[in-house]
């Protein structure tokens, strides 16, 4: 009985935690995740920045996740945990095209409360990146649930980047150098849901051409097809 004592007892464990695990992915009954867009607009007023998005993962130490930001465009984050948290950097674009995505410095940073002792989590260390503030961007890769009736098929989230004067005003924090956007902030702007799938820029599939046997509507019916989408 001894020799299996240990394994039972690991057994016990594993169930016991899952119910906790598995109860964070649950979802509301008679919903369903559809197609998510995030995208920022505003940048292109502020051509001496660039702006990055920042993938806190929620597992301590696990490494941060980063990727520049186009206006306009739907954020491609990867795939991450929803529940993993993404905020928006930025810093001068001239430092940028120096250093590069890979070059921005990461670490671990105190979280102090979190858990007893203290926990450190990976953060940005670079004193070059400052954080946008304003409005908590949705992040990308987090799901979206739509009711089981509801026939969208995806919906664009869009911020805005809003500043009360030119950005090109620049201060620096005790003579350390990081870049500041005056008085600017990121304000949720619209969301819309569509019947239509997303492309691959992040907008909704052209119309299909109409009154025409030619290859390219051949194309376009099999296209939508693959969509559940009659031409």
């Amino acid at each position: 009985m001894k020799l299996y004592a240990f394994p039972m007892l690991a057994c016990a464990l594993l169930l016991c935690a899952l119910p906790s695990v598995a109860f964070a992915d649950l979802i509301m009954p008679n919903t369903h995740s559809i197609e998510k867009c995030v995208k920022i607009t505003g940048l292109d007023a502020y051509q001496n920045y660039t702006f990055i998005g920042v993938v806190s993962p929620i597992s301590s130490g696990a490494p941060l996740g980063l990727v520049q930001i186009k206006n306009g465009l739907c954020i491609d984050a990867g795939s991450h945990y929803k529940f993993d948290s993404f905020s928006v950097y930025y810093a001068n674009k001239s430092y940028f095209e120096k250093v590069g995505i890979s070059g921005i410095k990461t670490g671990n940073l105190s979280v102090p409360g979190e858990c007893p002792g203290g926990c450190t989590r990976q953060g940005i260390t670079d004193e070059n990146l400052a954080l946008l503030g304003g409005d908590y961007v949705s992040a990308p890769y987090a799901p979206y649930y739509a009711g089981d009736s509801d026939p969208s098929k995806s919906v664009t989230i869009e911020y805005r980047l809003e500043c009360q004067q030119d950005a090109d005003k620049c201060m620096s924090i005790t003579g350390c150098g990081v870049p500041h956007i005056i008085g600017c902030n990121l304000t949720k702007a619209k969301e819309e849901k569509s019947n239509q799938p997303l492309n691959a820029t992040g907008g909704v599939q052209p119309p299909v051409p109409q009154g025409s046997s030619s290859p390219l509507a051949a194309f376009w019916c099999w296209l939508l097809g693959l969509f559940g989408q009659a031409c």
